[in-house]
């Protein structure tokens, strides 16, 4: 009787002792993960998607892990996000792909001038090209969402773009190589530099103006600086939230598939809304500040399109002889954007 009460004392401590290991220690301090990036705080990234997207994470881990940002360039410039968040400085990072250069052949087809209609489209069409052919890519990175941006406009200071003829010999910011190459097919100079050097660049006339989405125009108040806006989505740019894998893989399992159940397509596509959403909002705020805006459309439009097909084609043979489905890739970019 005795070694009856003694064993079921035993089980009943046992399973007390249990209670905090089931899904996580209650007790334990939060696992906190660091988000880093080059965009500021009030960014469509930070506002809406990585701060709500962390704490529904947060609390379907019943607060196992908490999330703090590092905007603003804090833990590295645009070009340092892939590198910080493989090397562990960051666990989560905003990697803009064109800020490595040569490291994401494949995923630049979606920077390829006028394939992307909308960012809720484009980003589920880079979703599935990812999976489909772009897998080796992203080896070093646990992937947690693909973005294609909304189109990139032109948005000048002083002078009208509405031909052909307008553009040449213009000074434009561009975002990497593609647009570049667009730019200069287009007859105007590209000038690379950082996103925070924007605004004194414009402001100065060191260059002309940018080709970038209407998101950026609000965060970053070029509106303030330039008055004309040209609508014909050049490109795109495209970005991975991507995690350390190492990390990762030390989150406790129930973690790993509470992240695992909430990235992926899904986070894509809600990505991508909340993209298109801060688009409309930030060129509502350009035309309440002034903005005078033309459409780029019809056969001037066309003879863009045939002026920078040589861009497309180049892209393909390059990406074809470094072993990549190029044409196949192109082809389900155009059929799922």
């Amino acid at each position: 009787m005795k070694k009856s009460i003694l064993g079921m004392m035993v089980l009943i401590l046992g399973l007390i002792w249990s209670v905090p290991f089931m899904g996580g220690n209650a007790n334990a301090e939060p696992i906190t993960l660091k988000v880093s990036s080059w965009v500021p705080p009030m960014h469509v990234f930070h506002r809406a998607i990585m701060v709500p997207w962390g704490k529904k994470i947060e609390k379907l881990t019943n607060g196992q892990v908490v999330f703090k940002q590092y905007p603003s360039q804090a833990l590295g410039k645009h070009n340092d996000q892939y590198a910080i968040t493989t090397r562990g400085i960051t666990d989560i990072a905003f990697i803009m792909q064109a800020g490595t250069p040569g490291r994401f052949p494949g995923t630049s087809v979606m920077r390829l001038p006028f394939l992307t209609v909308n960012s809720e489209r484009a980003s589920t069409s880079l979703w599935k090209i990812y999976e489909k052919y772009l897998k080796d890519e992203y080896t070093d990175l646990k992937v947690l969402a693909l973005i294609t941006a909304t189109g990139g406009q032109f948005h000048t200071a002083k002078k009208w773009i509405r031909t052909l003829e307008d553009v040449k010999g213009m000074k434009i910011r561009a975002h990497g190589l593609i647009v570049s190459q667009d730019l200069k097919a287009l007859g105007a100079t590209p000038l690379t530099m950082p996103l925070p050097d924007i605004y004194t660049a414009v402001e100065r006339g060191t260059i002309d103006g940018m080709a970038l989405p209407w998101e950026i125009m609000r965060p970053m108040k070029f509106f303030e600086v330039t008055k004309y806006h040209t609508e014909l989505s050049l490109y795109s740019p495209t970005f991975a939230i991507g995690m350390n894998k190492k990390k990762f893989a030390s989150l406790p399992p129930d973690v790993q598939k509470v992240i695992n159940d909430n990235s992926g397509l899904n986070f894509s596509i809600a990505s991508g809304k909340a993209w298109d959403k801060e688009d409309a909002a930030s060129k509502a705020v350009c035309v309440k500040k002034g903005a005078q805006i033309f459409k780029l459309e019809g056969s001037e439009l066309e003879r863009w399109k045939k002026t920078v097909q040589p861009v497309v084609d180049n892209w393909v043979k390059e990406k074809t002889a470094k072993g990549l489905p190029a044409k196949q890739i192109l082809s389900d970019a155009m059929a799922w954007r």
